[in-house]
């Protein structure tokens, strides 16, 4: 039996050993044993999504990797409208509602199960820790103004890249 990290491609698309079986286009992370699971709504540890559906536990499928700049897939868990933004579903799935923020949707869905297009907003860890950072000596000011600049430049990035796709109005 191969070792479950040891990844393989197909067609430049890296592949993992799945532990469970999973639609085209599902949310997936890695377990403790290091093969594929649906991703959870919760947390930020998913990998990517399935570019073929897995028939079998045991299975190697594609992954395409979540930082890709494209246009990505997903399935969606409801009705979704196009432009709205996306979050974190149970089961690999995106919704229009949620608590983890993921993405503004380029299509619409009409029921759970659809395959919805969407941009990937990137994962915005600095603001977690900026709350996280106390303020109650001048390094650690310093360290929170740092990361909030940071946070502002990733922000300022992303809004200009949405309305140079034409999500966001504006010039």
């Amino acid at each position: 039996m191969q070792d479950a990290v040891e990844s393989h491609y197909s067609q430049e698309q890296p592949t993992f050993v799945a532990a469970v079986t999973a639609e085209q286009f599902t949310r997936m992370k890695f377990d403790s044993n290091q093969t594929l699971v649906k991703d959870s709504a919760t947390g930020n540890d998913h990998v990517g999504v399935t570019l073929r559906k897995v028939f079998t536990a045991g299975d190697h499928v594609a992954i395409q990797n979540r930082n890709c700049d494209c246009v990505q897939k997903g399935i969606a868990a409801g009705a979704i409208s196009a432009r709205s933004k996306i979050y974190k579903a149970a089961n690999g799935k995106v919704d229009d509602s949620g608590t983890v923020p993921y993405g503004i949707a380029l299509t619409s869905t009409d029921a759970d199960g659809e395959v919805i297009e969407f941009i990937e907003i990137p994962s915005v860890e600095p603001a977690a820790t900026v709350a996280a950072v106390s303020t109650t000596n001048a390094s650690d000011a310093s360290t929170a103004a740092t990361l909030a600049n940071q946070l502002k430049t990733t922000l300022n990035s992303l809004i200009t890249e949405l309305k140079a796709v034409g999500i966001v109005a504006g010039s």
